[in-house]
């Protein structure tokens, strides 16, 4: 896990703020002077790039976020790409396992980001 820069101070109440703020479109704005390099730091840190994005794509005003944002897709749509491989090697090891007789639990993974963010490609998650 990388290490968090020094200034982050003000960063981690803004993601606590944006994560606190449910399913309701967010009303989240950070105050300049603002690094959004730091605030990226910290979602990559806590591993919820994904979710920080979406919640900001819900942003009415999205001014003075654009380089935030298009780092957060991009960590977004490798999130989407490895999550996809990781539930279709899930996916040909329960049906091997079952074929085989052992009944199978999975617990972690792609079924804890359904369970969680009720969609499977939106969050980071390893099996």
């Amino acid at each position: 896990m990388p290490a968090v820069r020094s200034g982050s101070s003000d960063a981690i109440p803004l993601l606590v703020q944006l994560l606190g703020q449910g399913d309701s479109d967010p009303l989240w704005r950070p105050s300049p002077p603002w690094d959004w390099r730091i605030f990226a730091e910290i979602c990559d840190t806590h591993q919820v790039s994904s979710v920080v994005y979406c919640r900001l794509q819900r942003l009415p005003d999205k001014t003075g976020l654009f380089e935030l944002l298009e780092y957060l897709r991009a960590r977004f749509h490798e999130a989407c790409a490895r999550n996809y491989q990781l539930a279709k090697e899930l996916v040909s090891l329960t049906s091997m396992l079952e074929g085989e007789g052992v009944a199978v639990l999975a617990f972690k993974g792609p079924p804890l980001a359904m369970a969680v963010y009720g969609v499977c490609l939106t969050a980071s998650t390893k099996i």
